[in-house]
């Protein structure tokens, strides 16, 4: 529709002709070249308008804006441009130097196509991804167990014990008491605070800054720098080492403070060599580390803690996307190569504006960089320009409308915005709206991991514990959802482990993650409709987790057996008295019967030899 009011409107033609002045420049002279278009009524054609400039004014013409609406192509090409809104206030100002109402139409168009169209196709978009979406994860509708259980099961293998961290130190040891004020809220306020200044006082470097100031702000920082060191030493004593490296956020503070550390040894240890760390630059590195401290502010931030969270959960679906791109950009990085394979940079470097020795189609390197530039939208439309008048054949120029264009359409609008659709989709399943799921499996776990961490052991780290204490387990084990009754609470229990069901090893351990499983397994899956074929993406992800488990258990297993000594069979011989009397005793009873037995036997034979009739030869 705008590409023909658009034809309607500029199809005269629009062409500038420059007077040359007094200064040997020429000057734009549209509105006096205009009068005297009318005033002499010239054709409206190319040719009458450049012979008039040229012989009345010695001027010259150039062609006209560059993005034009002589035809239905040329105006659809613009209006696409347009729509992108790449270079759209040039291409304006191109024409309302003719006349200033003509950027009306420039403004209804961008308001029309790039505001509403655009954004409706993006929702249309969006619909049908969050459709196919709901297509694939399709489960019962009447069933409001199901999305329940299912976000609980993609949860279980991820799950930890964080034994290390839960173990304590003995109560009235010095770690007991820095433990204490490692975990306690104040101290992370007191840091963030710290973080806070930090920030502000790295913030007031300014060039030209005197001495005095620069070394007041030099103090500062080792005030600062001190105490993280301080906190890090803290930490790392109360927690212990292994449950201090545990947690991400404090690796990273670790390798922060040690990167502060090696800056204040490399600037202020006398006679130290530091030309060669200066020759790479690693000193300002590490300088510059020091601003990453304003990261920690996430974890004291539970909403942009959320924010980080529904982005991990959202990495798996982002990379199949990611990956769909990359295919796209390899595809159409290749195709460029094809189409401009005989415009080397080289051969054309006078003439090109945009294109350079870094972005062009000479091989896949430069042209995929190419195409990712297009993809966000930077000058694509210069480009297009360049390279399709670059050369004389029609057939080149129809190559640039066509692959960029379509390169554009399919990289910017879908691609980017499918990218955008994963996100806001992970975003609202997990994050906005009114039952979380990762903040409930987060509540079950830390009941959990508080009941079953009573019983785990040092050297299996909370990995299983044995099955004899699987009972008083539940005992204490305070999840709502459970409902043990107080009366009878014991045969409850016993019946409820019964029934669970749970996976043996030939030591009689049971599982972390079985446990976990079986559990959620009866709360929520039991709940299930499972005549529902609706529901088979649960039980897909049931035997999934099934699979995962069982194999985490005997990978576990195996590691155990290759780091169990086998212990030498010794045969103990041990001294009793009463013992070797009964042996001698019922031995020379067994001798004693065996020879009169013997006898017995042999004077019977003799009997029987003496009184047998003799056989006559």
């Amino acid at each position: 529709m705008f590409s023909i009011v658009g034809i309607s409107l500029f199809y005269s033609g629009m062409h500038n002709c420059y007077i040359l002045n007094s200064e040997g420049y020429f000057d734009l002279a549209i509105t006096k070249f205009k009068d005297i278009l009318v005033d002499y009524e010239v054709p409206d054609d190319m040719v009458s308008i450049s012979n008039f400039c040229s012989q009345r004014y010695n001027g010259i013409m150039d062609t006209g804006p560059a993005f034009k609406f002589s035809n239905i192509a040329t105006s659809f090409i613009t209006s696409y441009v347009l729509s992108t809104m790449e270079g759209w206030p040039d291409i304006m100002y191109s024409y309302t130097i003719y006349e200033s109402y003509y950027g009306i139409y420039f403004i209804v168009s961008n308001l029309v196509v790039a505001y509403f169209f655009l954004n409706l196709f993006t929702g249309i978009l969006f619909k049908y991804f969050n459709e196919a979406y709901k297509k694939e994860q399709k489960m019962a509708e009447d069933d409001k167990k199901a999305p329940k259980y299912y976000d609980f099961l993609t949860q279980i293998c991820d799950a930890e014990t964080h034994y290390v961290v839960w173990k304590r130190p003995k109560k009235g040891s010095y770690s007991y008491y820095l433990r204490e004020i490692a975990d306690s809220a104040l101290l992370d306020n007191i840091i963030m605070i710290v973080i806070f200044l930090n920030m502000i006082f790295m913030a007031l470097n300014f060039e030209g800054s005197s001495s005095g100031w620069n070394t007041f702000l030099t103090i500062v920082n080792y005030v600062f720098t001190g105490i993280f060191i301080l906190e890090c030493i803290v930490k790392l004593l109360g927690l212990g080492f292994a449950a201090y490296f545990h947690s991400g956020w404090n690796r990273f503070d670790f390798f922060v403070v040690f990167a502060s550390i090696v800056d204040l040894a490399v600037a202020n240890v006398e006679g130290f060599d530091a030309s060669f760390l200066k020759s790479f630059q690693i000193i300002r590195v590490l300088r510059v580390l020091r601003i990453t401290r304003v990261l920690r502010l996430i974890k004291a931030l539970k909403g942009l803690e959320k924010l980080i969270q529904t982005l991990s959960w959202s990495l798996t679906a982002l990379a199949n996307v990611l990956l769909l791109m990359l295919i796209f950009f390899c595809i159409f990085a290749i195709l460029g190569c094809y189409f401009y394979d005989s415009i080397m940079y080289n051969d054309y470097k006078d003439e090109f504006v945009y294109i350079n020795e870094y972005y062009n189609m000479d091989n896949f390197y430069n042209s995929f960089l190419l195409v990712f530039r297009c993809a966000t939208g930077e000058n694509w439309n210069n480009i297009m320009m360049e390279l399709a008048f670059i050369d004389t054949d029609k057939v080149s120029e129809v190559y640039a409308y066509v692959y960029f264009i379509v390169s554009n359409f399919a990289n910017s609008i879908i691609m980017l915005n499918l990218f955008l659709m994963v996100t806001l989709q992970q975003y609202d399943e997990f994050t906005n709206k009114n039952y979380n799921p990762i903040e409930k499996f987060e509540s079950f776990l830390i009941d959990f991991n508080n009941a079953w961490n009573k019983f785990a052991d040092d050297e299996d780290k909370g990995f299983r514990i044995k099955k004899v204490y699987v009972t008083q387990f539940f005992m204490d084990f305070n999840w709502k959802k459970l409902n043990f009754p107080e009366q009878g609470k014991l045969e409850t229990v016993k019946k409820y482990v019964t029934e669970l069901k749970l996976t043996t090893d030939d030591d009689d351990f049971v599982y972390y993650h079985d446990v976990i499983y079986k559990i959620i397994n009866r709360q929520m899956g039991s709940l299930i409709d499972r005549s529902n074929k609706d529901n088979k993406l649960i039980f897909k992800k049931e035997a999934k987790v099934e699979k995962k488990i069982k194999s985490m258990i005997n990978r576990y297993i195996r590691k155990k057996g290759k780091n169990k000594v086998k212990k030498p069979k010794h045969i103990l011989i041990t001294f009793n008295p009463l013992t070797s009397h009964l042996y001698f005793k019922l031995s020379y009873l067994y001798l004693k019967n065996f020879i009169k037995n013997y006898k017995d036997n042999c004077e019977l034979l003799k009997n029987i030899e003496e009184y047998s009739p003799r056989t006559n030869n």
